[in-house]
């Protein structure tokens, strides 16, 4: 039978906050308004962009209106263009992945600061979270005529826009790139006149042949020529960064590996040279053996004063130089880092992939550096020892997989992260140290709803899972079975004496009693599968397979499942009611379902056609049934939902300039009636109350 919805949809508004972590992800760019110090923005790989307020000193998202529908295409910035001459206007190319279910890039204009944006579509792919994104600025503003945009592409094309980028059309002149790496990755204008398009136009090319890395264009980016006097392709490599000083000659940076991953591809050597576009001649300013370089800058007020940052050089410093003479001398810098939460003092590797460095253009003291952690700033610039602050008040950019919230204790939420394994947040207002062992990310976590002390997680790094039996404080590393490749889906038994795991990497479904030390195979059951507790009975556990549409249970505490109930499409969330034996969910790309005898019959919710995550939270009335929490579909609505009578109608409570782009995971408070916290992709752990809650 179908459980009806039997009114409209109502709205109530919400009070978003961050759960404060501060940084956490990879901030691919930084951008100082040239005539205008105090505007300052920041681009990250998938957590959308920033502006900093000059007042508070606080990052202010600029994308928390991108939905679930747009944001592979949006949440990603590839580059940003500041206009000279207007302060307010600024230009973003976003659109993440290249690979065949990516979405097209696109364009969004702002006049007022990045407050209210349109849109431009565009034909091409761009790749904000995609290889490269380190070395690409592919977004550029003719600073005489900025009606006029051009745009480098992962493929090796050129755009046009005229209009203000309204509409775009691909350059014909521009040459088809033979061994194209990570395309056309910096744009640059040199000379010319206010009021006229520049003439001279430069664009630089990441490629992994013997070809041409710099082309010019005379005539307006109308028909392009190679640059001569290529660097030697063994020696310097590929080209990774194109910066311009205040006398137009551009700085390259060449590092001799096309990745900077922490693997196999690490950089070992790099050159920075600078071409002098009026003598149109190359030299050699810096070298490095053994790691790379990770970005240039150059003074605004002085183009003889450079800075540079290491790239993958690990010493646990922030590694810099600084040139006074135009690069024929470098001076190392000695530096200290300030500041940090402590999930990055606790040993984190960071910072590191310093990928931009940018000197403010009315003080050679300020001076920024972004890669992944976040930003560092310094006000000592010109000095030869430097304090380094991280600089991340406002911007949240961890990628949250799991969020649960457990009945007691001091936890008001747990969130499993990617690259930073995870957080226990007593405290809202404060970043917390990161679980240990790290494991390089957790994915997914469980509690035993009648003893919270223990929990498991699954994470991406070996060993893949941990357990706990002091609510998250400390972690013993499982053992894990042979085959293991990575976390997959984990769940505890309500009395915390099971562990039931589908890791990836093998066919089979393993259950612990010992913590993780030692695993049996789990009969009746095979990989890719969903696991979930009953919330109850410690004897009773779930296993959903969505490409089977098949559900089992268990009813000796996981040694053993039964198939109980198949033709359950479209589910990847099963979600148990924390005091009611049997009481299930389970929503997905196909509805919301809801069964109340341990899984054997199901009921879909008429209305929902389609949830992105879900989960259960405090009831308004007492000893009423939970709250329901949705990230999906209602009707023709999408958005952040709940309920209060058990599905029969809904409350929206996002609204258009709140939906948080990517919402991985959702969860309601157990304590606090209203209370939603939200894993998101990109945004930090955020949470939600009523505008009226106390």
């Amino acid at each position: 039978m179908l459980l009806s919805l039997h009114a409209p949809l109502a709205a109530e508004p919400y009070h978003w906050q961050h759960a404060v972590i501060k940084g956490g992800g990879f901030i691919t760019g930084l951008y100082f308004h040239p005539t205008n110090a105090r505007v300052l923005y920041m681009r990250t790989d998938m957590g959308g962009s920033y502006r900093l307020d000059p007042d508070s000193q606080r990052w202010i998202p600029m994308l928390d209106w991108v939905g679930t529908d747009d944001y592979m295409s949006l949440h990603g910035t590839s580059g940003i263009a500041l206009d000279p001459t207007d302060d307010q206007k600024v230009y973003m190319l976003t659109g993440m992945y290249l690979a065949n279910w990516g979405t097209n890039a696109a364009i969004l204009k702002s006049s007022d600061r990045g407050v209210t944006w349109s849109r431009t579509n565009l034909p091409f792919k761009s790749d904000a979270n995609s290889q490269g994104r380190w070395c690409a600025d592919r977004l550029a503003l003719d600073p005489n005529f900025p009606s006029t945009l051009f745009v480098g592409t992962p493929g090796g094309l050129v755009y046009r826009s005229a209009d203000s980028a309204n509409t775009w059309e691909q350059v014909g002149g521009f040459p088809r790139i033979s061994g194209n790496n990570f395309g056309v990755v910096s744009v640059e204008f040199t000379g010319g006149k206010l009021g006229q398009a520049t003439q001279t136009i430069y664009a630089g090319v990441n490629r992994n042949d013997a070809g041409a890395t710099l082309f010019r264009s005379e005539d307006a980016g109308a028909s392009w020529s190679e640059v001569q006097g290529r660097p030697d392709a063994a020696a310097a490599g590929y080209l990774n960064k194109v910066v311009k000083d205040r006398d137009g000659n551009l700085l390259l940076v060449y590092i001799n590996s096309k990745d900077i991953n922490m693997n196999d591809a690490r950089p070992k050597q790099a050159r920075l040279y600078r071409y002098d576009t009026s003598a149109k001649t190359w030299a050699v300013l810096h070298a490095t053996s053994g790691y790379g370089i990770g970005a240039v800058a150059a003074d605004p007020k002085d183009a003889k004063k450079l800075m540079l940052t290491s790239l993958a050089k690990w010493s646990g410093r922030i590694d810099l130089w600084r040139s006074e003479d135009a690069g024929a001398t470098w001076t190392p810098i000695q530096t200290q880092r300030a500041g940090e939460p402590a999930y990055i003092t606790d040993g984190w590797p960071a910072p590191h992939w310093m990928i931009d460095i940018d000197i403010a253009p009315d003080d050679s003291d300020h001076v920024l550096i972004s890669g992944v952690a976040g930003i560092y700033r310094t006000t000592q610039g010109t000095a030869a020892a430097q304090t380094w602050t991280f600089f991340n008040e406002g911007m949240e950019q961890a990628c949250v997989n799991d969020v649960v919230s457990p009945p007691t204790g001091t936890a008001q939420v747990y969130s499993g992260t990617y690259d930073l394994a995870g957080f226990k947040h007593d405290d809202l207002t404060v970043s917390p140290p990161d679980f240990a062992p790290e494991m390089d990310g957790s994915i997914d976590l469980d509690f035993a709803q009648l003893d919270p002390q223990k929990m498991v997680r699954s994470a991406t790094g070996k060993p893949f899972g941990a357990y706990s039996t002091d609510a998250g404080v400390k972690w013993a590393a499982f053992v894990p079975p042979a085959g293991v490749t990575g976390g997959g889906k984990i769940t505890i038994s309500a009395d915390g004496t099971a562990i039931i795991w589908a890791p990836t990497g093998t066919p089979k479904v393993f259950r612990s009693t010992d913590g993780g030390t030692k695993w049996a195979e789990v009969s009746g059951l095979s990989s890719g599968l969903t696991v979930a507790a009953d919330r109850v009975n410690a004897k009773q556990i779930y296993a959903y397979s969505r490409t089977k549409a098949e559900l089992y249970r268990s009813t000796d505490a996981g040694v053993s499942f039964t198939r109980i109930a198949s033709n359950i499409p479209g589910g990847a969330h099963v979600v148990a009611h924390p005091t009611a034996q049997g009481d299930l969910w389970i929503g997905g790309d196909k509805g919301l379902l809801h069964s109340t005898d341990s899984g054997t019959t199901w009921n879909p919710l008429e209305g929902v056609t389609k949830v992105v995550s879900f989960g259960l939270g405090k009831s308004f009335a007492d000893a009423g049934y939970p709250a329901l929490f949705m990230v999906g579909t209602v009707g023709d609505a999408k958005g952040i939902f709940r309920s209060d009578d058990t599905g029969k109608t809904w409350t929206l409570i996002s609204d258009p300039a709140h939906q948080f782009g990517r919402v991985h995971a959702i969860t309601g408070d157990p304590r606090r009636a209203g209370r939603v916290y939200l894993g998101t992709n990109g945004r930090g752990l955020i949470y939600g109350d009523p505008n009226a809650a106390p």
